[in-house]
């Protein structure tokens, strides 16, 4: 299906609404602001240059990620080093211990992340952040499903691992890593 004239309208205001949720999905992956929205520019490039290879089988969700996963790949790629950045504050209307806690929280889990292979953190972002299905993930990353759900168990305990260790943990606390799916 190709965008027309017309679609190309509604593309773009898809993009108006979804411009920060697709934002978060490549800091997600990268930890850096800069390069996100680099990543983030360069998917919108390609996805509007190759907008005839949208199928009408698939939805505009997963195409994007799929064209995203691959610009993300060819960054990787190009760079072969991740890049830091520093922890933003989380703002809260809760108490200072509350607060403390979900600072805390907040960084542990930005460094575990980190910590996790590429593979690893994209397989969790789009199936626990996203929401997405397996076999969309699968069509995202061009992997077969039953390969998704078992990188996404390995990821997942993995990440509650390395929570864990970071001391996150107490029988008082809420659960760190919850099954989604």
């Amino acid at each position: 299906m190709k965008i027309r004239f017309w679609h190309q309208k509604h593309f773009k205001q898809y993009l108006d609404r979804n411009w920060q949720r697709l934002y978060r999905l490549a800091y997600a992956w990268c930890h850096h602001p800069q390069t996100a929205h680099d990543l983030l520019q360069e998917t919108l490039s390609k996805t509007l240059r190759e907008h005839h290879q949208f199928e009408n089988d698939k939805t505009l969700d997963v195409w994007l990620y799929k064209v995203m996963a691959n610009c993300w790949r060819d960054l990787c790629r190009q760079q072969r080093e991740s890049v830091d950045v520093e922890q933003a504050g989380l703002a809260s209307n809760s108490n200072l211990e509350t607060d403390q806690y979900h600072r805390e929280l907040k960084t542990n889990i930005h460094q575990a992340m980190r910590m996790l292979s590429m593979t690893h953190r994209q397989i969790i972002t789009l199936v626990d952040l996203e929401d997405l299905t397996y076999n969309e993930v699968a069509d995202i990353l061009d992997i077969p499903a039953g390969t998704v759900m078992s990188r996404l168990c390995r990821a997942r305990r993995q990440l509650k691992e390395l929570l864990l260790q970071a001391g996150f943990h107490s029988a008082e606390q809420k659960p760190i890593v919850r099954r989604i799916k």
